[in-house]
């Protein structure tokens, strides 16, 4: 489904891109012809979008023992990037404009604005639905919701031209969405580089998760306590525990009270956990110089 609505949302995307073109060169008017070349930018972020959903899907192999979801994470990088570049260059243009007026056709500017808005929300509603399950599709939602917001801009834009003449309201509709767009985009880089840098999740709290797991019957102590995620959803959890144990079924038993508890309290599906009896770890230090 995801992959369908980036599609639906492409095909959209591209013809507000080339309506634009044609009427912007028809009448002359910049304002049409940057937001078509904008709009253009952005079918380019979606396509990216959907070649990173179908890569990040692929099966798990011997070179990529963690499968490729961290395609997401990067695609997302690389989108929000040029998003927030996006942002700059039409914060610059609205500057300028804000400086030196350019005379603005209010009528067309309205029309072609409201068929651009309307398809930029049916483009921005089909993604939003899964926005929250990717950073990937996230990213492109993003560039949807910008394409959206800037064409309701520049009806307001046209809508204060045409009652009141207000030859700068286009400019600086532009400009106050983009510092807020901005905003947006900025957030987004600092969540895939953290991913990327193997950070803990921000919804987890690692305090609380070592002390969750010491109130298990059984555990004396935690270390090598680790949290990461490879892509949006999947969190991976590696630690070394040391419990009392006496045979394999406390073994068993010990272990299967771990997984249930990462499991269940913290939706953490890939564990990996060294369990030691307790009255080997001493024997064992010289092993764990690395552990944290």
């Amino acid at each position: 489904m995801k992959e369908k609505n980036l599609l639906y949302s492409i095909a959209i995307n591209v013809v507000i891109t080339v309506v634009e073109i044609i009427v912007g060169f028809f009448i002359g008017s910049l304002a049409i012809i940057s937001d078509a070349v904008h709009n253009f930018f952005d079918v380019g972020a979606m396509v990216m979008s959907l070649i990173g959903e179908k890569v990040s899907s692929k099966k798990i192999d011997v070179k990529h023992t963690y499968g490729y979801k961290r395609t997401e994470v990067l695609i997302a990088l690389l989108n929000s990037t040029f998003l927030l570049v996006s942002i700059v260059f039409i914060g610059y243009e609205a500057v300028k404009r804000l400086l030196h007026p350019e005379p603005i056709s209010g009528g067309w500017m309205l029309g072609m604005a409201l068929v651009a808005f309307a398809g930029n929300m049916i483009a921005t509603k089909l993604l939003h639905a899964h926005a929250q399950e990717s950073m990937n599709v996230r990213s492109a939602f993003l560039h949807s919701l910008q394409d959206a917001l800037f064409s309701a801009g520049v009806i307001v834009a046209a809508l204060l031209v045409l009652i009141f003449n207000w030859q700068w309201a286009d400019a600086g509709i532009s400009l106050v969405l983009s510092l807020l767009l901005a905003k947006e985009a900025l957030s987004l880089i600092l969540e895939t580089v953290h991913v990327l840098m193997e950070g803990v999740p921000s919804s987890l709290d690692m305090k609380k998760l070592k002390q969750d797991l010491l109130t298990i019957r059984g555990v004396m102590s935690v270390s090598d306590l680790h949290v990461w995620n490879t892509g949006s959803k999947d969190l991976i959890l590696t630690a070394h525990i040391a419990a009392d144990i006496t045979s394999d079924t406390d073994y068993a038993s010990t272990l299967k009270r771990i997984y249930d508890l990462v499991h269940s309290a913290y939706n953490i599906t890939h564990i990996t956990i060294q369990l030691v009896p307790a009255r080997v770890v001493r024997e064992l230090e010289e092993l764990c110089i690395h552990c944290s």
